[in-house]
């Protein structure tokens, strides 16, 4: 399983958005991370995406330390807002709605 997170600033908080950065938390050892990847757009600022891959076991696990230590550090930068979602494999999303 995977979560992936897209978070969004404003490129007028680049220094607190490099400290929040370099400040994350170690990830724990079941959590695979890939990213950060960035990209910024005139209209919409700097765009950031991450996807961090777990058991389906750590799923709860996972969801709460991507919220907690690596999402809620952002919190206090004005224009930040991001998205949080978990995404499943087909065989997961198909074991889920029962047609396997």
């Amino acid at each position: 399983m995977v979560i992936i997170a897209k978070l969004n600033f404003s490129t007028k908080k680049l220094d607190v958005i490099k400290e929040v950065l370099i400040s994350l938390s170690p990830k724990p050892d079941f959590l695979e991370i890939r990213g950060p990847y960035f990209r910024s757009e005139c209209e919409k600022g700097i765009q950031s995406m991450t996807i961090y891959e777990f058991p389906e076991d750590k799923a709860v696990d996972a969801y709460k330390f991507v919220m907690t230590h690596r999402i809620k550090p952002y919190f206090n930068i004005d224009g930040f807002n991001f998205s949080c979602n978990m995404w499943l494999e087909t065989i997961e999303g198909f074991q889920i709605i029962d047609v396997v």
